[in-house]
């Protein structure tokens, strides 16, 4: 996450500022539905702990 885009573009790479990213991951359609997300933040919450 940077506040500036390189020049020049880089090879299957997409490069967003900070301001563009959240638009542009609500653009894609979603992998996991809401069950599955709450799955794995209590897995990862528990890996944490």
């Amino acid at each position: 996450m940077i506040n500036n885009k390189p020049k020049g573009e880089i090879k299957f790479v997409t490069i967003k500022k900070l301001k563009e990213l959240n638009s542009y991951i609500d653009s894609f359609e979603p992998i996991f539905d809401d069950s599955e997300v709450k799955m794995i933040s209590n897995y990862l919450i528990k890996m944490k702990n």
